[in-house]
C-alpha cells in the first residue's frame, strides 16, 4: 500500500490524483475544509491510500499535534475492507508522527462499541484509555499508542 499526499496549490485547491475512487471526493472537500479550519503542514497532513494504482481508502492526521498529542483517522472504502488496508494506513501514519517527532502521543477516536477499527487499532498497539464527549459525534471512545 502507497499513500498520496492530499496537497493544497497555492490557489487553495487540492491536487487531484489519477484513479481516484468515487468515494474520494468528500474526503477531499472535507479535508479541505480541515486544512482551512486547523491549519496544515507537513507531515501532519491527509493522504489517499493506493494499493497496486487503486484507491482504496485515506488515512490522515486530524490536526497538527497539539503540544504533544496527535490523532491519527483513516477509511477504508466499503468495496475495500477487509483486506488490512486500515491496519496499514494506521502503521503508516504512526510511523510519520513517531519520525517527525519521536516523543508525540498518538491518539485515535472510535464509535464507543467494539468493532473492526478498535480490533485495527489493537493489532497497531493501542489501547483503549477513556471516552469523551466529541461536539459533533457524541461519546466516542479515545485510544492511545502504548509506549507514546
Amino acid at each position: 500500500m502507497a499513500l498520496t499526499l492530499i496537497a493544497i496549490q497555492p490557489d487553495g485547491t487540492i491536487d487531484s490524483a489519477v484513479g481516484l475512487s468515487e468515494h474520494a471526493a468528500p474526503v477531499i472537500t472535507g479535508t479541505l475544509d480541515n486544512y482551512k479550519a486547523r491549519g496544515s503542514f507537513a507531515p501532519w497532513l491527509c493522504y489517499l491510500t493506493f494499493d497496486d494504482g487503486t484507491n482504496v481508502g485515506t488515512c490522515g492526521f486530524v490536526a497538527p499535534p497539539d503540544g504533544d498529542v496527535v490523532e491519527i483517522a483513516y477509511y477504508t472504502f466499503p468495496e475495500h475492507e477487509g483486506h488490512g488496508y486500515a491496519r496499514q494506513a494506521a502503521k503508516a501514519l504512526v510511523g510519520i508522527a513517531q519520525g517527525a517527532k519521536p516523543d508525540v502521543v498518538i491518539t485515535a477516536h472510535t464509535l464507543p462499541q467494539d468493532g473492526p477499527s478498535c480490533q485495527v487499532l489493537r493489532n497497531c498497539g493501542f489501547t483503549h484509555t477513556g471516552s469523551v464527549e466529541h461536539p459533533q459525534d457524541g461519546p466516542i471512545w479515545v485510544w492511545t499508542l502504548n509506549g507514546s
